[in-house]
């Protein structure tokens, strides 16, 4: 009898102890002491979008052999060329068709970067910013290589580079909503 009395003690202990554990964990959560899974979630998918970005672009020197399909990519403004090369070298007998792909007109390609460019606030950036315009900006686009065009208009008339704009009044959640949004986007429409 007193070894089923301890046997209970010690699991009510257990029970106690992974309890407390709960609770701590939680209340360390609620004081922002300790991230939740989502914030982690959200932390990963922006350190992906970054990750990309350290990755250079092949400049032509070179055959291409290979092209990760990584959307991280995709906010380069060169990455379109570099995809353009690969499929051109990878399909010799098959036209790629850059107006093709770039079913988005120029001129909207422009206004989707001045969108972006726009979104952010004047004054009061934490306040005034138009995360809508953003996303939809990248909404529209419906490829890694369209992506890619909006960033090269977007360096070519504000003369920065779109994702280190984006990134100075942007926070992590942010980010990693844009990354959610292009992370299944094909690399380009393919004809063949």
């Amino acid at each position: 009898m007193a070894e089923k009395k301890s046997t209970i003690d010690n699991v009510v202990g257990i029970a106690k102890l992974g309890l407390y554990f709960i609770l701590i964990k939680k209340g360390l959560e609620i004081f922002q002491v300790i991230d939740t899974q989502e914030e982690r979630e959200q932390a990963a998918a922006a350190a992906a979008l970054e990750e990309g970005r350290e990755k250079p672009t092949s400049s032509g020197q070179t055959l291409i052999t290979t092209l990760p399909n990584n959307p991280s990519l995709a906010t380069n403004p060169n990455y379109f060329i570099t995809i353009y090369k690969y499929y051109v070298l990878k399909y010799p007998n098959i036209p790629f068709g850059m107006k093709k792909q770039a079913t988005i007109p120029t001129n909207t390609l422009q206004q989707l970067a001045r969108n972006i460019y726009n979104a952010k606030g004047k004054y009061i950036t934490f306040y005034n910013d138009n995360e809508l315009a953003l996303y939809s900006s990248f909404r529209l686009c419906e490829t890694q290589y369209q992506v890619s065009l909006m960033s090269f208009y977007f360096t070519y008339y504000y003369k920065q580079d779109m994702y280190t704009y984006i990134k100075s009044w942007t926070n992590t959640e942010e980010r990693a909503e844009i990354y959610n949004i292009i992370k299944d986007y094909p690399q380009v429409y393919k004809y063949w």
